[in-house]
């Protein structure tokens, strides 16, 4: 059955937020976890945007990996992947880009939106 979590996105600050879902399912070792949050603050530029929050520990950083829009005020939107950060947190690459998202933009802004899915191995 699926169960609510709450993510928490930060970016060098936690900006004002709104988390619109955060579930959450596990099949035996299997998590897949989504959310959507809404932001009404803003974060600090040039640093990496970072989701947090996973109640499930991934049985290592490298095992967690999914993918995830992110729409800005500005009318731009950025799509990329996932990677773990640690065994319950992940940061964002965006298609073709080297650097994580957040480092050369997006900066966190009011009215902006991120959407993302995980998935992983639970570490029991």
């Amino acid at each position: 059955a699926w169960t609510n979590w709450t993510p928490v996105v930060t970016q060098g600050v936690t900006p004002g937020q709104t988390v619109n879902f955060g579930r959450l399912i596990r099949h035996g070792r299997l998590i897949i976890a989504s959310g959507r949050v809404s932001f009404s603050g803003a974060g600090t530029a040039s640093n990496i945007i970072v989701v947090s929050g996973l109640p499930i520990p991934a049985i290592s950083s490298q095992q967690l990996m999914g993918y995830f829009r992110y729409d800005d005020i500005a009318t731009n939107q950025y799509v990329g992947f996932c990677i773990g950060s640690s065994t319950t947190a992940f940061t964002m690459r965006r298609d073709g880009i080297a650097d994580q998202l957040g480092v050369s933009g997006p900066t966190i802004a009011n009215l902006d939106s991120l959407t993302f899915t995980v998935e992983y191995e639970a570490a029991t």
